[in-house]
């Protein structure tokens, strides 16, 4: 793992999705100084998409069964921690936390969480992302909520490309 500082210490509302390769793009989130975390994606190999933080990784596991499409959320011993269904839109977690993606993420109170905003004219930023600095510091869940979000609205874009 790279040398990440941690989410607690973010001191903007505004980070950005940093996209280095093309075949194989690792999303690197920073706020322009410090780098927070990484979506790492292996499309061109078995490896599985794996999310970095200070401390924490998660890696996805896609199982699909008669046509339902459930993403897997492993810590890094492969213990599951949570599923993504209904088409990469609701997020279950297993100490109970639920969110569902609708644009931004959404906790099950209806307050946005975290929001992307895509660039149409930067390949290499193609999002920023908005949180609520007081939140980042009382979610224990925001890391994975950012990473993970980023790596579902991409999915989302290249697909629509197809």
């Amino acid at each position: 793992m790279e040398t990440y500082k941690d989410f607690t210490s973010i001191e903007t509302n505004e980070l950005i999705a940093i996209r280095n390769g093309f075949f194989n793009p690792v999303f690197t989130i920073t706020d322009g100084n410090f780098m927070y975390g990484k979506v790492i994606l292996n499309k061109t190999s078995k490896a599985l998409p794996v999310l970095e933080t200070l401390g924490e990784s998660w890696t996805l596991k896609r199982q699909s069964i008669f046509g339902d499409r459930t993403l897997h959320i492993l810590n890094a011993v492969g213990e599951p921690v949570g599923t993504v269904t209904n088409g990469d839109t609701y997020l279950k977690m297993a100490d109970g936390f639920d969110a569902y993606l609708a644009g931004p993420w959404f906790d099950t109170q209806h307050n946005k969480l975290v929001a992307w905003k895509q660039s149409s004219y930067s390949y290499r930023k193609p999002f920023k992302i908005t949180v609520d600095r007081s939140l980042v510091k009382t979610m224990k869940e925001m890391p994975l909520l950012v990473l993970l979000g980023t790596y579902l609205i991409f999915l989302e874009y290249t697909r629509s490309l197809a």
